[in-house]
């Protein structure tokens, strides 16, 4: 069966076989409508137009189809919107366009935000970071800010993080894709939440080992982490002994037993 064409949209040569079946055969509107491959109502507008005006050409430029919803403004105004606001839904902007007059599906909202580029992502988590650790990590910075690369490939960092056993979700934000980061862009995470905690490190050179911590970290267990793992990745990493030792001040990294093990191992901000 021939694809059924709207009036509007149907060709020139579709137009004059429709004209010339009509004036020169003896077929009917429905017989013509089958042969070109458009509705018997095409077949009809299209042989009146000729009777009342002698011409089959349309009128109108480009292809027919339903008008589009929003302007240019209201396109501008819904990403002006979403820039201000990234956590503000398509249904929330969408009531926003209803209060301006403007009646739209919350789908549409959603295509003409990402037709400008603003899709929906995930916002990135950082840790809550107090005035004091703040004041903290800015000291360190400017105690080390004149090291070169090469004073810093002789570190090994290490640190324990915990991670989710499970995954928990969050709302989406939009963001263009080179827009700057603002704190409408993140969610802030507390550091010690309920998960399972790993304790891992990495230099220059690549990451090291990845060890399970059960339950929280003490100080008898990070000496024996010290022991089984920083040391013997040192010594494998920097065989010169030219390697430095990097953690942070947590309370079982700072207790005296562990300065006492440690010695001239650890190099702290």
């Amino acid at each position: 069966m021939l694809p059924i064409h709207d009036s509007m949209d149907v060709s020139s040569h579709q137009r004059t076989q429709i004209v010339t079946l009509k004036e020169h055969t003896s077929k009917s509107f429905r017989e013509i409508a089958s042969i070109v491959g458009v509705s018997l109502s095409t077949v009809s507008r299209i042989v009146r137009l000729k009777n009342e005006t002698g011409s089959i050409a349309t009128k109108r430029n480009g292809r027919c189809g339903r008008r589009r919803k929003t302007t240019a403004r209201d396109d501008a105004y819904l990403l002006r919107e979403s820039v201000k606001d990234p956590r503000k839904t398509s249904d929330a902007l969408n009531r926003d366009l209803e209060n301006k007059g403007i009646r739209i599906s919350s789908s549409t909202v959603r295509r003409r935000l990402l037709a400008a580029g603003r899709r929906a992502r995930r916002p990135i988590k950082k840790q809550l970071l107090t005035k004091k650790m703040k004041w903290k990590r800015y000291n360190w910075a400017l105690k080390y800010k004149n090291w070169t690369k090469e004073d810093w490939r002789c570190v090994l960092f290490s640190d324990e993080s915990h991670m989710f056993v499970q995954g928990q979700r969050s709302q989406h934000v939009r963001r263009s894709l080179n827009e700057k980061l603002r704190e409408s862009h993140i969610e802030q995470t507390v550091k010690h939440p309920q998960k399972t905690m790993f304790w891992g490190c990495f230099s220059y050179f690549g990451v090291g080992i990845l060890h399970p911590v059960e339950g929280m970290m003490r100080s008898k267990q990070y000496i024996e982490v010290l022991r089984r793992l920083a040391i013997p990745e040192l010594s494998k990493r920097f065989s010169s002994g030219t390697g430095i030792f990097q953690h942070d001040l947590a309370p079982c990294h700072n207790s005296n037993a562990v300065k006492f093990f440690s010695g001239q191992l650890c190099e702290r901000p």
